[in-house]
C-alpha cells in the first residue's frame, strides 16, 4: 500500500486483477483511496495496476507463520479466497488443473458462509499444501501514481467537512489525513520512480458495488481503487 498520495506500493490479493488493462492492453487508471486500521480514509491519486512476480511457494514458506494464517484465515471467513479455495478442491478431485467454467461453478456452490466455512476446514492440509508447494499463491501487483485530481480531493474534503460541522478542522485532518503531493497534479516519472516501490503489510480483494458501479479493491489496512 502506498504510504502517502503520489508514492508508489505493492497491492497484494489472492487471485488476478482482472481489469487492470482495457481491450487494447492499455493501463486502467484507478482513484485510489487508503483505508487505515485507525479508521483514516486518505485520497492517494490516480493509480495504474502492472502485475508483478508473485510470491512463490519458497518465499510463502519462509513469511512468518503469523502472516501465513492471517491469508490462510481467509480461505473460511469471506469470499475474497473463494476462486483459490474452488481450484484446490477441483485440482484435488480432477488430478487435473480446472477449467474457467468449472472454477465458477464451484464458486457458486460454496457461496454462502456456511458451505465456504465447512469446505475450507475440511480442506485445510490442502489449502496449506497448495501454498507450500507453490500451486497457489500471493498475486502481486505494482501501483504508480499518474496523476492527482486535486478538484476531486477539494470536492471530498469540502463534502466530509459539510457533514461533521461539529468536528474541528485540526481534528478532520488528523482523522482523514488529507494531503497531497508537494506540486502539481500531474507527477512527474522521477516522483514514482519504478525502484521506490515499496513493500507493505496489506491484503486485498477485488468487489464489485452495486450495479453500474466501477470495481474497488479494499481490504483491513487497505487500498481501494475506483476505475475511472
Amino acid at each position: 500500500m502506498p504510504p502517502e498520495p503520489g508514492w508508489p506500493g505493492l497491492f497484494f490479493r489472492l487471485d488476478e486483477l482482472n481489469d487492470h488493462q482495457d481491450v487494447e492492453g492499455n493501463p486502467i487508471v484507478y482513484r485510489a483511496f487508503a483505508r487505515h486500521a485507525d479508521s483514516r480514509c486518505v485520497y492517494l491519486g490516480q493509480y495504474t495496476f502492472t502485475k508483478l512476480e508473485g510470491i512463490s511457494g519458497r518465499e510463502w514458506r519462509e513469511l512468518p507463520e503469523k502472516t501465513r494464517e492471517i491469508w490462510l484465515k481467509f480461505f473460511g471467513d469471506t469470499l475474497l479466497a473463494n476462486r483459490t479455495l474452488a481450484r484446490i478442491v477441483l485440482r484435488k478431485s480432477q488430478k487435473e488443473e480446472p477449467t474457467e467454467a468449472q472454477v465458477i461453478a464451484k464458486c457458486e456452490s460454496i457461496k454462502a458462509p456456511g458451505a465456504r466455512r465447512a469446505l475450507a476446514e475440511k480442506m485445510e492440509a490442502e489449502i496449506r499444501r497448495a501454498f507450500n508447494r507453490g500451486e497457489e499463491g500471493i498475486v502481486v501487483w505494482g501501483m504508480k501514481c499518474v496523476s492527482y485530481d486535486y478538484e476531486f480531493e477539494s470536492d471530498l474534503s469540502t463534502k466530509w467537512q459539510e457533514r461533521h460541522k461539529s468536528t474541528s478542522q485540526v481534528e478532520l485532518k488528523a482523522r482523514w489525513g488529507l494531503n497531497m503531493p508537494a506540486s502539481g497534479s500531474e507527477l512527474s516519472d522521477d516522483e514514482v520512480e519504478e525502484d521506490e516501490v515499496l513493500t507493505s503489510r496489506s491484503r486485498g480483494h477485488l468487489s464489485r458495488k452495486a450495479k453500474g458501479k466501477k470495481p474497488t479493491i479494499s481490504r483491513g489496512d487497505s487500498v481501494s481503487a475506483t476505475k475511472l
